[in-house]
């Protein structure tokens, strides 16, 4: 079941909710082309705007909040446990689902129905084939933020990410396939940008980056000192490479990719492995080639924060999106 096509599930369990106690009311949904929502919701003369998001984890929570309330939007999806329910309720998040666990606010009612069951609709096996495993999931990062990629030959989309020339052909036909590409001309254009970011930004959290190589270290030194990376073949990430965009954060993990030795900067650091410090060290899964920053890109800073599942970094990386991943 596509995204949308869980819309009509929706509406008929909101419809049946409501009934109890409007005889009579008109609720519809209209699709609209804005890339801020995925529609309206019309309850009377009453609009809403709606996020649709298929499958909802514990580790997608903090970027579904940040989404509907970047956009101002109830969320429709397959279905909504009693603790995320809770989580989202808590954060003022409308939310309707399939097996008819609502929180609804209208003017003269407030809906709060949870611990629903799963119906048999309600589709346990979500594979999207090849793009969203871990080699779909690195070309798809190098689409998303060096936008000439898209123009590019197969070779080079293989220099610039890393993934085998016989895997690029199968992860394009996934991504059109599903609708995050379409071709136009004989040109490849990106045909749900803001809705390819959000699952990657899960899809990344979820298969990929728990195979990085992850190290903790621990240092009396202040690993804040931007000069540690000068000359490094490394770039901090997460809530420090936050840090050094605004310094609205106070980080509470340092992250740092890397793509080669990086013994000076753990020597330079004075970092012990401590597999409860505060550092932590990835490696980069993108080649470094074009990479002359000391901070990752915006994208994965904010895969990163809304990853962690830390609430204090809601506010930053709806910041973070607002100004470096919506195309005006």
């Amino acid at each position: 079941m596509k995204e949308k096509n869980l819309i009509p599930a929706v509406l008929e369990k909101m419809r049946t909710s409501l009934a109890l106690v409007k005889k009579s009311v008109n609720v519809k949904f209209t699709g609209i082309n804005a890339k801020s929502c995925d529609g309206v919701l019309s309850i009377g003369k009453l609009k809403k705007n709606i996020e649709v998001k298929k499958v909802l984890t514990k580790a997608q929570l903090l970027h579904v909040i940040c989404q509907c309330k970047a956009h101002n939007c109830i969320l429709f999806t397959e279905y909504v446990t009693e603790v995320i329910a809770g989580e989202l309720a808590g954060n003022g998040i409308e939310f309707a689902d399939m097996a008819g666990n609502l929180f609804l606010k209208l003017p003269e009612h407030t809906f709060l129905i949870m611990n629903c069951k799963k119906t048999n609709d309600i589709n346990k096996d979500r594979n999207l084939g090849r793009a969203f495993a871990p080699s779909g999931l690195k070309l798809i990062f190098i689409l998303l933020t060096v936008p000439e990629m898209l123009k590019a030959n197969y070779r080079i989309l293989q220099e610039r990410s890393g993934v085998s020339l016989g895997s690029i052909g199968y992860i394009m036909a996934d991504l059109k396939e599903y609708g995050f590409l379409l071709e136009l001309d004989g040109n490849l254009q990106f045909a749900d940008k803001k809705k390819l970011i959000e699952r990657w930004c899960l899809a990344y959290s979820e298969k990929l980056r728990g195979k990085l190589n992850i190290q903790r270290y621990s240092t009396d030194v202040d690993i804040k000192d931007v000069q540690f990376l000068t000359g490094l073949p490394a770039a901090w990430g997460g809530e420090a490479a936050a840090y050094f965009l605004n310094g609205h954060i106070h980080p509470e993990i340092w992250s740092i990719y890397r793509w080669g030795n990086i013994n000076k900067l753990i020597a330079q650091a004075k970092l012990r492995p401590d597999p409860n410090g505060k550092i932590e060290i990835l490696d980069a899964f993108w080649p470094e080639k074009g990479n002359t920053l000391t901070t990752v890109h915006p994208l994965l800073i904010y895969a990163d924060l809304i990853g962690s599942g830390d609430s204090r970094n809601l506010e930053i990386a709806m910041e973070i999106h607002q100004k470096y991943l919506i195309e005006r």
